[in-house]
């Protein structure tokens, strides 16, 4: 491939991912909670979570989600700690995924010391 024509696939590129980026954005305010928001940056707040955030970040020619836990159990940290996708799909699949997995610890964090022992290795 010439410089130009890689230079030119390149360009074309940036400004697909610019308008996913865009309009990922726009899905994400509408479809939930957005706490704090800036150009390149989204943290969505998780209900009935005070302690824990999603990140979603752009990268260079990825997206970035992350959840941000502060005192939720370590194998729930470990399961979400850094993700990279390349399409809004998979954005949203990996936040609703990590909504899901919240309600599930939350719902296990009732059971009893063994009942924990036995979810978290079935994790």
């Amino acid at each position: 491939m010439s410089r130009k024509a890689y230079d030119k696939a390149r360009t074309i590129d940036k400004r697909t991912y610019k308008q996913l980026w865009q309009e990922l954005k726009e899905l994400i305010v509408k479809e939930y909670e957005v706490r704090v928001m800036k150009e390149d940056e989204l943290f969505i707040s998780i209900a009935g979570e005070e302690t824990a955030d999603i990140e979603v970040l752009r990268g260079k020619d990825y997206i970035h989600v992350q959840l941000w836990y502060y005192d939720l159990p370590e194998h729930l940290a470990k399961k979400h700690e850094q993700h990279q996708f390349k399409t809004a799909t998979d954005v949203i699949n990996e936040i609703d995924h990590i909504n899901c997995s919240i309600k599930e610890a939350k719902k296990h964090s009732k059971l009893t010391t063994e009942e924990q022992q036995l979810y978290r290795k079935g994790q």
